[in-house]
């Protein structure tokens, strides 16, 4: 019998737990108790609420008596169409216009601060029938008073595992998903007061390899971060897996529609975030993983020019060496629309490419994520932003190097230990982190090795010597250690380092961070260090809005890397640290500030041996 206890685990995200695994709630479970508290399982003993839920069309409230009707805990997750008459503006519930219509948000609280909240704002008419695999089209302009209240769900997606420990399902993922939210401390602004003084803003872009992720989870909630740093931020949805990147090679599927669902809403964002209380020409892109390679994109990005002025990358940049989509895309889409019966025998894609993407558009979208995740795998890298189309024109890396880029200003880093999060997907995701010390090195030697070979399609007998050759065999969790190693150099580590290197050497001002602090409400075994996306815990306010989790140190390491992030978006310059100046990161120059709450402190690198080694593979 499943428990139905709510508990709060990794990402500050309401889970409920189930034979030892976590989730909000198990597929086919109606939310019945619309009376329910979201408790906090132990060490943390704090109660909060559960935040999710958004509307299901890009269509304006209702002012009729005709309301959608949801099961749904009634505190969160309502129907949009709320208003029985036309709203009017106040101070808890403002109403602000955009060039498509008014919308209405609330008055929230955080860090002793009044904000206003906007969210599941829509930028795009739903992509789904012949919108499906196409660029977004603008939102059509509504006249009623559209109620801005509830988070967006995801883009269609499959759930996402963490690690062994935590699951979160998006059983409530959808197509209809183009939907923005805005957080703003300007009361002048937003309340239509003459003294209006736009503030910078942040735009952030969410990671999950490009198959997974949302704007409308909590820990990407933006109150602590704009309390704490005085500027306004906005976050979007974007389409991923092969909703987002699904490359037939013509004209009937891009294959960077994601990336368009990115340019239109920061194309929303200069056109409307000053009645917001925004400055759109003081804009800062922020975006961690995927998201850091999104911006890089953008950088480089023909279509992207003026609409941002500084861009902070965690752990990730376009030099990372991404599955070849390009060439591959193509034959995707054929296998998909082969086992989907979209294509007969006789067809080609060369001859039949129109027909099979026309009939693939027709599909129930769920049945074609799950048969995209039979065939490729989940979360297998399959579908990625793609070069030669008109919002990427060639590849990021040769385009660097043509110093084909807008001029930004750079901060840039990484966490310590970033592949172990990976290591957890080398195995399949059958990885046990529990049993991992029952993992051989013959075993941790294969599977890196397959999985490399597969990526990088070159001999890897030096990887695995130079990594692994000094491991005894029976050293399993050092073998994992390794192993984690290799993979976080090779996927996130070096891509970084050689991206800051190539921007710093072409006159870019660039400052390089270090993430080296274990949080103390992890959920990876103690052999993990500071892990991939470790860091968005302490940059979003974590330890604010979830106090039990986090320790008074963690706070003080949240509130600096807040007022870090936020200095960088308004001045271009890093602050110092610890009454440390940072110094700028130049090619010849390659000093990075640690942050680490028991020591910041000057670095080289990082991982400066291990990315000398791996420049023979990764660049071009």
């Amino acid at each position: 019998m499943y428990s139905r206890i709510v508990v709060l685990l990794l990402y500050g995200y309401a889970l409920r737990s189930a034979h030892a695994r976590c989730y909000i709630f198990q597929p086919g479970d109606p939310i019945q108790d619309t009376d329910e508290k979201i408790y906090i399982a132990q060490p943390f003993n704090v109660t909060i609420p559960l935040e999710a839920g958004v509307p299901t069309t890009a269509q304006p409230a209702s002012t009729g008596k005709d309301q959608l009707s949801l099961v749904v805990p009634p505190d969160d997750i309502q129907s949009l169409s709320t208003t029985t008459s036309q709203p009017i503006s106040t101070e808890e519930s403002p109403i602000v216009e955009t060039n498509y219509g008014p919308v209405q948000g609330r008055r929230v609280y955080a860090a002793n601060r009044t904000l206003y909240q906007f969210v599941g704002i829509p930028f795009a008419e739903p992509p789904v029938g012949p919108l499906r695999f196409r660029n977004p089209v603008p939102v059509k302009p509504w006249s009623s008073v559209y109620q801005a209240t509830k988070k967006p769900f995801p883009c269609l997606q499959t759930d996402f595992d963490i690690n062994s420990n935590v699951t979160i399902p998006t059983a409530n993922s959808s197509e209809d998903c183009l939907y923005l939210n805005v957080w703003t401390p300007s009361r002048e602004c937003v309340l239509g007061k003459f003294s209006c003084v736009p503030k910078t803003v942040i735009v952030y872009i969410y990671g999950g390899t490009f198959s997974f992720g949302s704007s409308g989870w909590d820990w990407y909630d933006g109150k602590e971060f704009v309390a704490r740093g005085d500027v306004v931020m906005v976050s979007m949805n974007y389409r991923v897996g092969p909703m987002g990147f699904f490359h037939s090679g013509t004209a009937h599927s891009s294959g960077n529609a994601g990336l368009h669902d990115q340019l239109l809403a920061m194309k929303w964002v200069k056109q409307n975030i000053r009645n917001f209380g925004g400055d759109p020409d003081d804009v800062t892109l922020v975006g961690q993983s995927a998201g850091a390679i999104s911006i890089g994109l953008h950088l480089v990005s023909p279509l992207s020019k003026g609409l941002f002025k500084r861009i902070i990358m965690e752990s990730g940049s376009p030099y990372f060496r991404i599955a070849d989509n390009t060439r591959e895309g193509p034959h995707k889409v054929e296998k998909l629309a082969r086992a989907l019966q979209c294509a007969r025998n006789d067809m080609t894609i060369e001859s039949h490419m129109a027909e099979m993407v026309e009939c693939l558009r027709k599909i129930d979208g769920k049945e074609l994520l799950i048969m995209s995740n039979t065939i490729f795998g989940v979360h297998a890298l399959t579908f990625f932003p793609v070069f030669g189309d008109d919002i990427i024109p060639d590849d990021p890396y040769l385009m660097m190097e043509q110093k084909k880029f807008h001029k930004a200003d750079l901060l840039i880093g990484n966490n310590l230990d970033e592949g172990s999060y990976f290591v957890f997907y080398l195995f399949g995701r059958a990885l046990d982190l529990e049993q991992a010390h029952k993992i051989t090195k013959y075993e941790v030697d294969l599977y890196v090795s397959y999985c490399l070979q597969m990526l990088l399609r070159k001999n890897v007998s030096p990887i695995r010597h130079y990594y692994l050759s000094h491991i005894g065999e029976r050293e399993n969790i050092k073998a994992l250690q390794k192993a984690a190693e290799a993979v976080g150099d090779f996927a996130i580590i070096c891509p970084t380092k050689y991206f800051a290197e190539s921007f710093a050497s072409m006159n870019n001002k660039v400052h390089y961070y270090y993430f080296t602090h274990r949080p103390s409400f992890s959920t990876w075994p103690g052999w993990v260090g500071p892990t991939h996306g470790d860091e968005v815990f302490f940059v979003m306010g974590l330890p604010f809005s979830s106090p039990a989790i986090a320790t008074d140190q963690e706070r003080e390491l949240s509130k600096l890397m807040i007022e870090t992030w936020a200095t960088f978006a308004k001045t271009g310059k890093a602050p110092d640290v610890a009454s440390k100046p940072w110094p700028e990161f130049t090619a010849k120059n390659q000093v990075y500030m640690e942050l680490n709450p028991k020591r910041y402190t000057y670095g080289r690198g990082p991982n400066e041996k291990n990315c000398n080694f791996w420049k023979s593979y990764l660049k071009p």
